[in-house]
């Protein structure tokens, strides 16, 4: 509310909208082919590879989610758990992905596998990546952004 209304003239995807939505399109793209690719060539598991990289990529966009709460302001420290009904919505998500992984139905479904604890942290390490390096690109293009309006 604090915020002057946008141009009506203005495109609603402005030039830095396209450039985060292609820059977390990348970093989660490539995080999710490395891990399926590494652990394919690694382990010969082709289920387990698919699982882990489905649920890397879950992971990248979860946390992203919580990137949003503020496009321009950091949001590590309080903001981030103040949005209940994102925290909800998580927590369904964080269900339906452990049905993804155990449901031997599911499993079938899917041709996915079930993951041991340790596989766990490669998706969560790569959420907590995306939401670090998007902070990191926050600060920068709003420290680039002052310098252009001084």
């Amino acid at each position: 509310m604090s915020r002057p209304p946008r141009d009506p003239k203005a495109s609603i995807l402005g030039r830095y909208f396209l450039f985060r939505i292609l820059f977390v399109l990348v970093l989660i793209g490539t995080m999710t082919m490395g891990v399926f690719l590494y652990l394919e060539r690694n382990t010969g598991d082709l289920a387990l590879a698919r699982t882990v990289a489905v649920n890397t990529l879950v992971c990248g966009e979860l946390f992203y989610l919580f990137n949003c709460r503020k496009l321009d302001e950091t949001v590590l420290g309080r903001v981030f758990f103040s949005n209940r009904f994102a925290l909800l919505v998580s927590g369904i998500l964080v269900m339906g992905q452990l049905v993804f992984t155990y449901v031997p139905l599911v499993q079938r479904w899917f041709d996915t596998a079930p993951m041991r604890l340790v596989y766990w942290l490669v998706p969560v390490t790569g959420g907590l990546l995306v939401l670090l390096i998007v902070e990191l690109e926050k600060r920068l293009t709003r420290k680039y952004r002052n310098r252009r309006e001084e």
